[in-house]
């Protein structure tokens, strides 16, 4: 009989144990989660804080931004075409 309490007994401090290692675990997993998602979270806060690789700020592109470029393939001059708004982008 006594050797039936000192086999539970055993049983469940091993169990004990085990439930212990897991919890350190998975403690140590949340610290791990939480400090990357911090870390993910404030990288655009820190590229905002820089200044441009380019050197220019940053802004609404106009049309100033852009050039204009021929779509309709054709050459002006030599025959009777001529271009027109439609002809570009």
């Amino acid at each position: 009989m006594d050797s039936s309490i000192l086999k539970k007994a055993g049983n469940y401090l091993s169990e004990q144990k085990k439930k212990s290692r897991l919890k350190k675990l998975a403690s140590a997993l949340a610290v791990v989660i939480m400090l990357g998602t911090v870390f993910v979270l404030a990288m655009p806060a820190s590229t905002l804080e820089k200044e441009a690789y380019c050197g220019i700020e940053e802004h609404a592109h106009t049309k100033e931004c852009y050039e204009e470029v021929l779509i309709c393939g054709l050459e002006e001059g030599a025959g009777a075409h001529r271009h027109e708004d439609g002809c570009y982008e």
